[in-house]
């Protein structure tokens, strides 16, 4: 059960309604995650304004992905893990590239060594590399202790 509660996109309306419209076109459906930040739209306006942000940025749909699902698996967060894979089949993932990143490997192809490209492919295995040798989350400072429910 929800600890938070959820917008339900039918029932919306106003700036939660166009916000919640905005990520059913975009993801052919509004996660849970979407539902739950409708709750104050500033907050939700202000994670689409940044996801397009981020998309703007020199690596591609398919590589970001990748990197989001070795951090996805290497936080241990199956929430995260099945969001990206959802989103890099969409973005054109296969199975093998999906799994490859969950191992924290980059799969598929790279751009050539003198595109412009090259660079950010290069900082994306670097940080696959990092991600296999440490073997810790990545993106979680706080550490949720699951039996007692409290950070430490």
């Amino acid at each position: 059960m929800s600890r938070l509660s959820t917008i339900d996109p039918e029932a919306a309306t106003g700036k939660q309604r166009d916000l919640l419209d905005a990520v059913q076109k975009q993801l052919g459906r509004v996660p849970n995650m979407f539902r739950t930040m409708a709750q104050s739209p500033a907050v939700l306006e202000g994670y689409l304004a940044l996801s397009r942000a981020l998309a703007g940025g020199r690596l591609d749909a398919r590589l970001r992905q990748q990197l989001a699902i070795a951090t996805a698996q290497a936080n241990e967060c199956t929430y995260c893990l099945s969001a990206h894979t959802a989103i890099g089949k969409q973005v054109g993932l296969t199975p093998d590239e999906a799994a490859a990143a969950r191992r924290r490997r980059i799969r598929g192809p790279m751009p050539p060594s003198n595109s412009p490209g090259s660079c950010s492919s290069a900082v994306a295995r670097s940080l696959m590399r990092t991600l296999r040798q440490s073997g810790e989350r990545v993106s979680r400072k706080v550490r949720w202790r699951r039996s007692s429910r409290t950070l430490r």
